[in-house]
């Protein structure tokens, strides 16, 4: 996961249930609903949120601004102070359960270590919002007056301890370079051949490898799949006996063709054919779209039939 993208992580695994550590925001009512998205404020500006949650019990937005280090706009921020809550409706296409008043609260997240220098560059331009700070062990809430009442309790007792590390659920983004991308695209490829596919579009690769892609905004959803069609006219390029990119034409996306798998073509078996697929041109295994927390499945094959193997020779020699 880059770093830039740890103050996203911490908040979405807030709002993830089912994860090892707590998901206080989704016990708040919260739920995620968009990433990267342009609202318009009062003043008729543009301002793209990082991350959107809603409350539907009482149409409550939380819009959060993730910043990775101390910079901050302060322009930027007095277009947030001044943001239209039917612009966000509109914007994120979510249904109102009932009538009532729409109410907006924008929030900082940011690493902990930045969180002071966030503050002051508030109280420089004049402006007041809450801000979630992160760091591998806590999640935290900081200019408390300034955030709601839901979100006040939410952190009433302190910050929120992790038991594990913020999770990697969005290990990169649509402003990720390719050699960040391209890695994760390789596996998800591998998997489509595993399972016989013959072709898939880029445009539902990158869903199968951004589990979050569907929720971003249009551009920036555009500008990841184009991203992956990078990463897939590459690895075509340097596997043409497994892979080949179709481009995309002006109303077509393009489509990454999974030509054969390679256990129909390697003698050494399938276990030993998806570990050659998965490696680097030097040798070195891709990095894999996984849980650092789960175990290496293919790893643990290869330790099975070496095993096997070994066993296999035993008795050969117990029978001589």
């Amino acid at each position: 996961m880059e770093e830039r993208l740890l103050p996203v992580n911490a908040v979405v695994g807030l709002v993830t249930p089912g994860d090892i550590n707590p998901a206080v925001l989704a016990d708040a009512g919260f739920r995620l609903v968009a990433f990267e998205v342009p609202v318009l404020a009062l003043s008729g500006e543009r301002v793209t949120v990082d991350v959107v949650l809603f409350d539907a019990r009482v149409s409550h937005f939380l819009l959060v601004e993730a910043k990775s280090g101390a910079s901050f706009d302060g322009r930027q921020a007095r277009r947030y102070a001044n943001i239209d809550p039917y612009s966000v409706v509109q914007a994120v296409h979510v249904s109102l359960t009932h009538s009532g008043e729409v109410t907006v609260e924008v929030a900082y997240a940011c690493p902990s270590a930045q969180c002071e220098a966030i503050g002051l560059a508030m109280g420089d331009a004049e402006v007041d919002f809450p801000i979630l700070y992160a760091s591998q062990s806590e999640v935290g809430l900081a200019r408390e007056a300034a955030a709601s009442e839901t979100l006040r309790a939410v952190f009433a007792a302190g910050p929120v301890k992790l038991v594990g590390p913020p999770p990697r659920l969005v290990p990169f983004d649509h402003d990720s370079p390719v050699d960040v991308i391209e890695p994760f695209v390789k596996a998800q490829l591998v998997a489509e051949l595993s399972h016989k596919r013959p072709s898939i579009t880029t445009p539902a690769l990158t869903e199968r490898v951004a589990a979050y892609a569907a929720l971003m905004a249009r551009r920036a959803r555009a500008d990841l799949v184009n991203k992956v069609n990078a990463s897939c006219r590459r690895i075509a390029q340097a596997d043409p006996a497994n892979f080949h990119y179709q481009p995309p034409l002006p109303n077509e996306p393009a489509i990454m063709h999974m030509i054969r798998t390679p256990e129909a073509n390697d003698p050494r078996g399938r276990t030993q054919a998806y570990q050659a697929l998965a490696r680097r041109p030097g040798g070195r295994r891709c990095a894999q779209a996984v849980d650092p927390r789960q175990f290496d499945l293919l790893a643990e094959l290869e330790i099975n039939e070496d095993r096997n193997a070994t066993d296999r020779s035993e008795e050969e020699g117990d029978g001589s």
